[in-house]
């Protein structure tokens, strides 16, 4: 099975699903838009299937899915009238519009990505109280900023990393998937914001406070952020009691598990077993 995937690191999900979807089988080909034409591209792989999203249409990709008629897996809801998707992949999409999709469409849950974070170290000059892990984009008017600077107050070692650069003297600068993972399992609080690492938290058995509503862990807000740092610093037994169950859930939901629930809903049985069996061969 022939499969071509976009590329599009920024967008998590769907970087942590396509990036595994080439680890488990060779024949996948990511596909880098800006260094080879969509016609050249389809050219050589002449893909069976095509997992995109709805930035990616532009008139020679879709001059392109016209001639060579890929089927189609979409993260996104919107696609050309000329177009028909197989499967619409979408998260946290309210029901109402679900209910108006005449698509067949996978609703992806909160995923772990053990391809980014897992097999972590713990050594002493990775340890930290409290980390923050800059891998999603500052945007005007959010309150992670502010947020920060809180936590920058309190008396506990912090450690600060990650792509993103955060203009605070507690920033290390990047580091590799390595060492952040080292990180990961070090610390004694990793703080998740818009819901970008408590599933990875979860599966390196690290515990987490969240500004979304997770359903795995404690909930913070701009107010009382600092207060449940200052009581899960020093209440390793809640700490403990979070985590246990918090793995519970990443264990059974990593992105091995959505691409054998996304080839199942395609018709792909073995290589969904084979998404599985990759697993296993992690979690040895």
């Amino acid at each position: 099975m022939k499969i071509i995937t976009t590329y599009h690191p920024h967008n998590l999900t769907y970087s942590g699903l396509t990036t595994t979807l080439s680890y488990i089988d060779r024949n996948v080909a990511i596909w880098l838009q800006d260094q080879k034409p969509a016609f050249d591209m389809f050219e050589e792989i002449k893909p069976e299937i095509l997992f995109c999203t709805t930035e990616d249409f532009t008139p020679s990709l879709i001059m392109a899915i016209e001639e060579f008629k890929p089927r189609i897996v979409l993260f996104g809801l919107y696609y050309p009238p000329n177009i028909k998707p197989e499967l619409l992949c979408v998260e946290q999409v309210p029901q109402k519009i679900l209910e108006n999709i005449d698509i067949s469409y996978y609703n992806i849950l909160p995923t772990a990505n053990l391809l980014n974070y897992n097999n972590g170290h713990v050594e002493n000059k990775y340890i930290s109280d409290v980390l923050y892990i800059s891998n999603t984009i500052i945007e005007q008017g959010n309150d992670l900023l502010s947020l920060l600077r809180s936590v920058i107050e309190l008396p506990y070692k912090l450690k600060l990393c990650g792509n993103q650069t955060l203009p605070f003297p507690q920033y290390i600068g990047r580091a590799s998937l390595k060492h952040l993972t080292n990180m990961l399992v070090a610390t004694k609080i990793v703080i998740d914001f818009n819901q970008n690492i408590f599933m990875d938290a979860a599966y390196n058995k690290t515990f987490c406070i969240s500004n979304n509503n997770t359903n795995i862990w404690p909930l913070y807000n701009t107010f009382d952020i600092k207060d449940k740092i200052e009581h899960f610093v020093k209440d390793e037994k809640h700490r403990l009691s979070y985590i246990k169950k918090a793995y519970k859930f990443a264990k059974i939901n990593t992105y091995f598990h959505r691409i054998n629930e996304l080839c199942q809903l395609l018709e792909l049985s073995e290589l969904g077993q084979k998404s599985l069996t990759k697993l296993k061969t992690l979690q040895k």
